[in-house]
């Protein structure tokens, strides 16, 4: 019997865009357009190439939000 088609290659073909070529070191999307997805910033937090100081890990951003909603509430 032959394979059916999947029907959202949405984020498979995302995914493929997003990985940088070994030859160039450029992702398809990147060297399209400059543009920084989300998985660029997450690649950059987690290797610790991210010297933006205003980014921050999803964790530290809840921890922030916890304590602002804390102070507000008082």
């Amino acid at each position: 019997m032959a394979a059916e088609k999947p029907k959202d290659l949405g984020p498979l073909m995302f995914a493929v865009r997003d990985t940088p070529e070994d030859s160039t070191g450029f992702t398809p999307i990147s060297a399209a357009i400059r543009l920084t997805t989300p998985l660029m910033l997450l690649r950059k937090i987690w290797t610790g190439e991210s010297e933006d100081d205003e980014v921050k890990t999803a964790y530290q951003y809840v921890i922030d939000l916890r304590e602002r909603v804390r102070i507000h509430a008082s």
